[in-house]
Order: structure tokens, then C-alpha cells, then sequence
């Protein structure tokens, strides 16, 4: 019988025909690992409603930032917060909107307290949809800092809506952002060099030109009728191959 096993890389114990992975970093590794052949580990990523993010009218407001995901640490949020007290040095009137709920609320909010951060960094909790189109139609940029990643559906939907991305140097965030072309992407290095480079990247953001239409041709590919596509096609062969 055909399977298809759809879960982290990790996680495989049992036969199967299929791999379904969402980044080319995770079919490289099964690739190097030599799991399977290579052949049999298919890439379909998460999809979203394109027109949707394509349709938000973009007004950016300069110094506002936004950061939308679960509270988590290998959000690395504290990250963003920490470079925010170097930018506001800079940017006094820079603000950094963070989205999301979990376990890590209380720490956030205790550090955005003990750094004298409360005007500038504001965590707004859970959001419904419309407000969250709201705040990246208003964002000068999106930082997403994810380490390690599974994929990072939220650059999708902010590139979009034209929203730049501010994130780290590590796939697949470097496979789905092109610095200085849809984005920035931060070397990594250690912790501090790591809050340094991402503050010198929010207080320059002004100097890129990004090509905003390079940004939406960049997410046509998600689109969620043409991943569905890619399901409805990868079972139609499983099928025929039984």
C-alpha cells in the first residue's frame, strides 16, 4: 500500500514511498543521509490565499516593525527585543509590534520592562485576520528570526503585501528572502554579534530599494491553488503506481 508520511525528518520510523518535506534544506539533508533516494522526497510547500495578501493596499508607516508568531524561544523574540534598545538610540521613534500567544509572554513582557522598552515595543497577543493584514499593510518590515525553522509561513504572506523581511542568515528563511532584493538577512554568529548586526539592519533599512515587484512575483508560486494542485497530482501518481 502507498503512503505518504507528512512530519519531521526526525520523526521517520516507518517504510514509506513518499517524504513530503516544505523546504529544499530538508530534502537536501534526507538527501545526504541517504534515507531515501532523492526521487522519492517530494518539496510542496504550505500555501496561503494570494490574492488576499496581494490585494492589501500598502500605506508603511516609517519606524514601525512587526513580528507575528508564537512566543517561543527559538522565536528568538528577546533577540529582537535586546537590538530594539540599540535602534531606539538611533530611531527613538522606532516601534516593534509582536503578534502571537505561548509560554514565553510573561518573560517577554518582564524584558521589554527591565530595558525601559515599554513605549517602543508593544506585544498586542493573539490577532484576528483582518488585523493582522492591517498591521503588515502598515509595517516598514517584517523580522522573523526563527532558528531552527520548518518554513515560515508569515514571510509569505508579508511579501505579499509588499512587506520587507528582516531575518536571520539560516535556511529555508535565506531560501525564501533575498537580501536586498525582498529583504535583509543577518549573518550568525553569537548572540551579541547577532543583536548588533540585526539592530544595524532595522536602523538601515531606509537605504535598500527593494523590488517590491520582485516580492509579489516571489509568492505566486505559494499560492494555495497551485499547492493543492501539487497534492491532487503527487496522490494521482501514488495511486497509479500501486
Amino acid at each position: 500500500m502507498q503512503k505518504i508520511i507528512v512530519q519531521d525528518l526526525l520523526e521517520i520510523n516507518s517504510p514509506c514511498d513518499i517524504i513530503h518535506v516544505h523546504p529544499n534544506r530538508t530534502k537536501q539533508m534526507i538527501k545526504s543521509l541517504s534515507i531515501m533516494n532523492r526521487n522519492d522526497v517530494v518539496i510542496i510547500p504550505p500555501g496561503i490565499d494570494v490574492k488576499k495578501y496581494l490585494s492589501v493596499t500598502k500605506e508603511p508607516e516609517e519606524n514601525l516593525f512587526l513580528m507575528v508568531g508564537i512566543l517561543e524561544k527559538i522565536k528568538h523574540y528577546d533577540h529582537a527585543i535586546m537590538a530594539f534598545k540599540i535602534v531606539t538610540r538611533y530611531r527613538p521613534e522606532a516601534k516593534l509590534f509582536i503578534v502571537g500567544d505561548g509560554s514565553l509572554k510573561q518573560y517577554l513582557t518582564q524584558l521589554i520592562r527591565s530595558l525601559s522598552l515599554e513605549k517602543n515595543v508593544l506585544p498586542l497577543g493573539s490577532v484576528d485576520e483582518k488585523t493582522k493584514l492591517d498591521l503588515l499593510s502598515k509595517a516598514q518590515a517584517l523580522i522573523h528570526l526563527g532558528r531552527p525553522e520548518g518554513f515560515g509561513i508569515v514571510l509569505i504572506e508579508a511579501l505579499a503585501t509588499d512587506t520587507s523581511i528582516i531575518a536571520y542568515d539560516v535556511p529555508p528563511l535565506n531560501e525564501l528572502v533575498k537580501s536586498g532584493v525582498s529583504g535583509v538577512l543577518v549573518e550568525i554568529e553569537n548572540i551579541k554579534d547577532n543583536i548588533i548586526e540585526l539592530a544595524k539592519s532595522i536602523i538601515s533599512i531606509n537605504k535598500y530599494d527593494f523590488d517590491f515587484k520582485a516580492l509579489k512575483h516571489s509568492v505566486k508560486k505559494y499560492d494555495i491553488e497551485i499547492v493543492t494542485k501539487k497534492f491532487e497530482d503527487l496522490y494521482i501518481r501514488l495511486i497509479a503506481s500501486k
